[in-house]
């Protein structure tokens, strides 16, 4: 018997590790890559966001309507077919991290395997977005980082 691999996201930094310049607002502000592996079955797509949760879940980047065929997400690179929301500066895509000097923040990467795609449309405000990524949710999986200027 052979059991199934549980949905998982993987990236470039250590669980709560600190998260390399280049993806912040000291570095080139692009956004990061990771990959995400054993989704579920009857996953149709899937999803993510990046929030702050230091400074009130800010979303930092949020995506649905991704191929579950698309498993990884390129640096500085929004996967194909994805739907992005606003995020906290009001823009759709990737906002780099900038957390005030000496003000360490906290940071959840979210993969959501969909059951079905998500009636949103791009530059869709953050909170509708998230409603609809854990409303549509077959599974979860998240990491941590953190960001100190």
């Amino acid at each position: 018997i052979v059991e199934p691999v549980a949905f998982a996201i993987a990236a470039p930094w250590v669980e709560g590790a600190p998260l390399d310049d280049l993806f912040t607002c000291v570095g080139s502000r692009l956004s990061p890559s990771f990959t995400i592996s054993g989704l579920p079955e009857g996953t149709i797509a899937w999803g993510f966001s990046i929030i702050d949760q230091t400074a009130d879940n800010a979303v930092h980047w949020a995506a649905a309507n991704i191929a579950p065929e698309t498993t990884a997400v390129e640096a500085g690179v929004v996967p194909a077919g994805a739907v992005q929301s606003l995020n906290r500066i009001d823009k759709v895509g990737y906002a780099a991290p900038c957390p005030k000097v000496g003000e360490p923040h906290t940071y959840i990467l979210t993969a959501y395997a969909l059951s079905q795609q998500l009636e949103v449309s791009e530059g869709q405000d953050s909170e509708t977005m998230l409603t609809a990524l854990e409303a549509g949710s077959l599974a979860i999986a998240a990491t941590t980082f953190t960001v100190l200027r």
